[in-house]
């Protein structure tokens, strides 16, 4: 069951009014989730990665689920590097559609994300991407396609957070998007920004940490860090918003995260010394926030970061480069997913399939 956590008072200062909407993201004052014949047979709809590793695998196991227990084939729509996603969404949505499948990465399973919140169209996950964290967060299996299949089709469902993003950037106007699982400013989207395409698909996750070695022990950035509408001066090597615990790796970044209670985490790392990163580490690796100078963490409804220099932000692992202000908010509980079984902390999943 979904609880509200507790939301700051603004303490003067800068309050946001920024409202939490952007494109392709909507609040409806009600579900859309169009009310087809109970008895009729469930119309799904694959929005394909075609470069997604087992992309064909994906695709031809949910042809057969489906077949086997007589329902249509999926009405399958592939993505493109000009279309990634959210307009096949929209496509599906208006051929109405039971379920929507992704098939691809988390970068793929964002766009159609941001289209599918408040529709009440539930959300099945296929992962053939790269680092797959919003699966690795939802318990579903990254080489089982099969299993995850099932799950797309059967799994329990969830009434998640989407987190948005507005960032104002030096050379155009304001981009927004949405994220599922974090969203982070400063040394921690350089390091993502810096993992290349090909270093990627040959070491997978591993690949980010590659990266990140270099900017490990660059200096903390002077940024304006605004939770709820109480301003104040950082300086602090990366703040990240949490709306799941884990990054690539398994390692819970913020252990305290729900996807369902309407706050998102926060972190700043005020690192001072190499020998922070041990704490930071520590911490990480064990799923337990460990309290210290080296890390800060806090809990908002909404925020907003603003640097005198450009810097890049990352959203689920994709960077949108030279931002100067990034404002974060929530549309709580407007996303219905399907999860794998015993994923902790989650305790508002009903076993409601599109196939039961």
């Amino acid at each position: 069951m979904r609880t509200t956590g507790p939301r700051s008072t603004p303490c003067g200062g800068c309050a946001t009014t920024w409202p939490q909407v952007c494109p392709g993201v909507t609040e409806p004052a009600g579900p859309t989730r169009p009310a087809g014949d109970p008895g009729a047979a469930p119309r799904v709809g694959l929005v394909l990665n075609p470069h997604g590793r087992r992309a064909a695998r994906a695709r031809q196991e949910l042809t057969a689920a489906l077949a086997d227990v007589d329902a249509p084939a999926p009405t399958v729509l592939t993505t493109t590097v000009d279309s990634p996603g959210a307009d096949q969404a929209r496509r599906l949505l208006a051929a109405q559609v039971d379920l929507v499948v992704v098939a691809g990465g988390d970068g793929t399973v964002r766009e159609v994300a941001r289209v599918l919140a408040g529709t009440g169209v539930p959300l099945g996950i296929i992962p053939t991407g790269t680092a797959n964290i919003v699966a690795r967060n939802l318990a579903l299996p990254r080489r089982d396609v099969r299993r995850a299949v099932a799950l797309a089709l059967t799994g329990a469902e969830l009434r998640m957070d989407v987190g948005l993003a507005r960032m104002r950037t030096g050379h155009r106007g304001p981009v927004e998007s949405a994220f599922l699982v974090m969203a982070g400013i400063g040394r921690d989207a350089q390091t993502v920004a810096a993992t290349g395409v090909r270093l990627k698909r040959w070491l997978g996750w591993l690949a980010y940490f590659a990266a990140g070695i270099r900017h490990v022990l660059r200096r903390p950035l002077p940024l304006t860090v605004d939770l709820d509408g109480c301003p104040r001066k950082a300086r602090t090597w990366t703040v990240l918003f949490g709306n799941l615990p884990r990054v690539p790796g398994g390692i819970a970044v913020f252990p305290a995260a729900v996807p369902d209670d309407g706050m998102l985490e926060t972190l700043e790392l005020p690192l001072r010394s190499p020998l922070d990163w041990l704490v930071v580490a520590r911490s990480g690796l064990s799923g337990r926030p460990c309290r210290g100078p080296a890390l800060t963490y806090g809990r908002t409804a909404r925020a907003r970061v603003t640097s005198a220099a450009p810097l890049p932000v990352q959203l689920d692992g994709d960077v949108v480069r030279d931002v100067l202000d990034l404002e974060v908010g929530l549309l709580p509980g407007a996303l219905t997913v399907r999860h794998g079984i015993g994923v902790p902390r989650i305790a508002s999943a009903t076993e409601t399939g599109v196939l039961h």
